[in-house]
Order: C-alpha cells, then sequence, then structure tokens
C-alpha cells in the first residue's frame, strides 16, 4: 500500500528534526548540573556563601603580593572614628577593592570604604556609627581578581579610651597620652601633655602658689628654689637644666611625708606636664632633652617602644640610663636619612622621654634609634595619619 501525503510529512519531521531537539535537551540538562559559584575567582566570603572555600589562583607574573600594613593585629577602632587604612605590594597602575568582613560572621558586610581605588597604598575609612561591635578585617584585591589579601583582626566599639585613663575619647581633653587628673593650667580645654602652647612661665608661677598654699608645717624653701631655678634657666634657653630642676622637685614632693597624698599627685601632675611642654617644644625646640622622671634609678639600659603607635602626630619614647652618659636618639625614615635629632649631649642616670612631633611628615614606618657608649639600640613606630 502507497503512504498518504500526510504521513509521508510526518514521517520525514520525526526522522530531521526529533534528533536535533533530543540533543539540545541534553545538552541543556548537563548545564543545569553545573554549578559556577558566585565568587568565582575572586576567594572572597559572600552573602549567600559564607563558607565558600577560597583557593587563590597561581600567578607567578605578579609584581608582589599585597601585604597589609593597618589595621595592625588587635587594634581597636571606634565607631564614628576616621582610619586610615595601609597596605602595600601589587601592580601601581592597578585600581583595587577594599572590602569589611564580619569574622564572627565570616561574610562581607556593609560599611567597608567605597571603591573601587587606586592601589596607592592608603585610604581614609570613617568606621559607620552604626556598625556593630566585634572582630573584623580587611581585605583588597585587585578589581582583575588575580590577587589579593587579608588583613589582621581588628576589633571595633562603641567608645574608645586610647590612653586607658577611663575617659572616653570623644570626652578626653588629651586622648592619646594619659593626663592625670585632666590637667589644663592654661584652661583651654587641651590637657597639658597635650597642649604645645602651654606657657612654661604661667604655669610655673601656678604651681608656686599653689606650693605656697602648702600647709605651714611643710617647709617649702627648696621647692620654691627649684621652680625658681627652672624658669631661670628656661628663659635663658638652656631646657634641659630647667628640666632637671623640675624633675629634682618632682622628686622631693614625693619624698616629702608632710605633703599630704592629693597635694602631691596635683604638684607632680602639674610639673610633669611643664617638663612635657618643655620638651614638646613650647620653647621652640621640639623633642629636646628630658628629665630623669622615676624616684629610683633604673638598673637597666632600655630603648622602651614608642607611645602611643601608631601615632599622630606625636608620641613619647622613652629610655632608661643607669649612668650618665653621652647618648643620642636620632629619628630616620624608612631610607635611612635621618629626620630629627631628639637627644645629643650627656645626660642624667634615670628615665628620660622625649617627644617626637610628626607634623608635616607623610603616613608610613619611622625607625628611632639610640645610641649610648653600651651600645646601639633601634625600634620602629608607625605614623598614621
Amino acid at each position: 500500500m502507497r503512504p498518504t501525503f500526510g504521513r509521508s510529512i510526518f514521517t520525514t519531521f520525526l526522522a530531521t528534526v526529533a534528533p536535533l531537539f533530543l540533543r539540545a535537551t541534553a545538552v541543556m540538562l548537563a548545564f543545569t548540573m553545573i554549578h559556577i559559584p558566585s565568587s568565582f575567582g575572586s576567594g572572597v566570603p559572600t552573602d549567600s556563601r559564607p563558607d565558600t572555600k577560597i583557593t587563590r589562583p597561581v600567578n607567578l607574573k605578579l609584581p608582589a603580593n599585597f601585604a597589609w600594613i593597618s589595621p595592625t593585629a588587635g587594634q581597636v577602632f571606634a565607631t564614628g572614628s576616621t582610619q586610615t587604612l595601609v597596605w602595600s605590594g601589587g601592580d601601581p597602575s592597578w585600581t583595587v577593592d577594599l572590602l569589611l568582613i564580619n569574622v564572627d560572621l565570616w561574610r562581607v558586610v556593609r560599611g567597608g570604604p567605597p571603591g573601587p581605588t587606586a592601589n596607592d597604598g592608603t585610604e581614609s575609612w570613617t568606621v559607620p556609627a552604626t556598625l556593630p561591635a566585634g572582630t573584623y578585617q580587611m581585605y583588597v584585591q585587585n578589581t582583575q581578581r588575580t590577587d589579593w589579601k587579608y588583613g589582621f583582626h581588628f576589633e571595633v566599639v562603641a567608645t574608645l579610651d586610647s590612653d586607658t585613663d577611663g575617659i572616653d575619647d570623644d570626652l578626653d581633653n588629651c586622648p592619646l597620652v594619659a593626663n592625670p587628673g585632666q590637667a589644663d593650667l592654661d584652661g583651654d580645654g587641651i590637657g597639658d601633655v597635650c597642649d604645645t602652647e602651654l606657657s612654661v612661665a604661667g604655669a610655673i608661677a601656678s604651681v608656686t602658689d599653689s606650693v605656697n598654699d602648702l600647709p605651714g608645717k611643710v617647709n617649702t624653701t627648696a621647692l620654691l628654689n627649684m621652680l625658681t631655678n627652672a624658669l631661670s634657666e628656661f628663659q635663658g634657653g638652656d631646657n634641659h637644666t630647667a628640666t632637671v630642676h623640675l624633675g629634682n622637685f618632682i622628686t622631693q614632693v614625693g619624698n616629702n611625708k608632710k605633703i599630704s597624698t592629693a597635694d602631691k599627685a596635683t604638684l607632680i601632675a602639674a610639673v610633669q606636664a611643664i617638663i612635657d611642654a618643655i620638651n614638646g617644644g613650647t620653647a621652640g625646640k621640639q623633642g629636646a632633652q628630658s628629665d630623669a622622671l622615676a624616684l629610683e634609678l633604673p638598673e637597666t639600659l632600655l630603648l622602651a617602644q614608642n607611645y602611643p603607635n601608631p601615632f599622630n602626630p606625636q608620641t613619647t619614647i622613652r629610655f632608661d640610663l643607669p649612668e650618665s652618659s653621652y647618648v643620642t636618639l636620632r629619628v630616620y625614615d624608612m631610607m635611612g636619612r635621618e629626620i630629627q635629632a631628639l637627644a645629643d649631649g650627656t645626660l642624667a642616670a634615670g628615665i628620660h622621654e622625649a617627644r617626637f612631633d610628626a607634623t608635616g611628615l607623610p603616613s608610613g614606618s619611622y625607625i628611632y634609634q639610640l645610641t649610648t657608649p653600651q651600645g646601639v639600640f633601634t625600634k620602629m613606630m608607625m605614623l598614621l595619619k
């Protein structure tokens, strides 16, 4: 029997179109079985896949891997504060993304620096006022997603007390350096330790009045002589001898059993503020010689870590001398160029402090070096603006 015309068309359709349809269906089914993660190639934990396994690509042609400098491990930031993020490495021509990671949740969260930005190694970031307290870390990656680096863990808190004196920074008249009693001798709202405009003459006069007001049983003659001599030496341009007299005043007050504990604290804090003002540049000689501050002489030679660190723009460097020595204390940049000499001369045995003012210097790492007859001691500090 001959097939009808309609059946011939149907048979031809099955023979040509159906195999193509079946093959297309098979390809579509195969693609639905392939999962391409949203963070492919980035190594960044995402909101939808916080447990994404991170695999760093191998690219031997990269000029340098990224490295984080700041925030440092364990650093504490207050919400609302402005911080400087610092990293290094990578190609300077790159643009990069800076992401904020909540370590507890292991996910990228909102509130990080806006991006992308130039790979210049620094970026200002204001910690959002609404950012929950917790542990965080920064993450940098180039926009090509071929190189990245996780930063150190740091803490975010609702308030910050940088000098650990029990007063929040926003209420502290000297937030970066402990200022006993929040002393403010010139009444300008800036703590004496931080106030470079403190009038030395006026401050000594104020302390002199306080000494005169001590109970009559206290022999004030020696104390007043020390203050008079300190003022005379300061006005004559000899900052070092002036601070020696003031240091002796602190020692005498501390040892005087007839002065009450409260009066001792007030007098010592006030005179220490004057010493800091002189060493910080009140007379136009910044970071000059310091005074022996302790009542007992140190047993060993020591160059301490500066505080605060990181700092902006001022920091204090302490060094202990068990005996009188000719010393130099100098600050250098990372290229070995001298920035400033903080001390250069013979200093008495004792605990000494020198103030370094980095106003006008760029953010970065700096080296300070103490040279004595007993040896050379070197440490590093970081300026963050």
